[in-house]
């Protein structure tokens, strides 16, 4: 279910972001710092499943993924994004995750991540990730949702 962002004339209002966590506190925290930014949809997934069936039916802006989930992790379920993304269309994701090991920031990387989000996430560190990784998309432009 989406929720709408009750602040006008920002920049992402016509924007939909998907935060995929299993942890439900997680993907609350993500929701509220998400609002502030201004995000006019956010839609939530407790994990790659639920997440491919909201990417599905609604192809978001922007994704926020952890990477340990089951039945689906965060990889596979970039990979099939990565799969799904043809004709131009590149969806920025950034994953969420306390894991930040050399060989998993390298294999993110081979999976076409955008960046990454050092659980806890801050304010300060989500606007400048999230700027990063909306840069290919026209955000002052209005976009339908």
């Amino acid at each position: 279910m989406a929720e709408r962002s009750a602040t006008s004339g920002d920049r992402y209002k016509n924007f939909t972001v998907l935060i995929v966590d299993d942890q439900e506190t997680v993907r609350d925290a993500a929701r509220i710092l998400l609002r502030g930014l201004g995000f006019g949809a956010i839609l939530e997934a407790a994990n790659g499943e639920a997440a491919k069936e909201q990417f599905t039916a609604h192809v978001p802006d922007l994704i926020i993924c952890d990477i340990n989930m089951a039945p689906t992790n965060g990889f596979a379920f970039v990979k099939w994004v990565r799969q799904r993304n043809s004709g131009g269309l590149r969806t920025p994701i950034l994953f969420m995750t306390s894991h930040t090991e050399r060989e998993v920031v390298m294999k993110a990387k081979d999976v076409g991540i955008d960046g990454f989000l050092v659980k806890p996430v801050g304010a300060a560190d989500l606007s400048v990730r999230v700027e990063r990784a909306m840069r290919g998309y026209k955000v002052d432009a209005a976009r339908p949702s």
